[in-house]
């Protein structure tokens, strides 16, 4: 695993370590169930989010998720 930083598409994102490994959707997913009202949509940003995060090539301890309720 290599620890470099990369300028990403997005600007907070700079100087975020990145790795040169491959990464997959299970890579980012959690053994924790989520548990959000049915039908609010959540679900689908939470599939889209993991979905995307294997192509920017960040290192998974680097990335922290943090929601709210309401």
């Amino acid at each position: 695993m290599t620890t470099e930083t990369t300028d990403l598409p997005f600007p907070g994102l700079k100087g975020v370590p990145t790795t040169d490994e491959a990464q997959n959707r299970k890579e980012f997913t959690s053994d924790q169930e989520v548990r959000w009202c049915p039908g609010c949509g959540d679900y689908a940003v939470l599939a889209a989010v993991q979905g995307f995060l294997p192509d920017l090539g960040l290192r998974r301890e680097n990335i922290v998720f943090v929601s709210v309720i309401g």
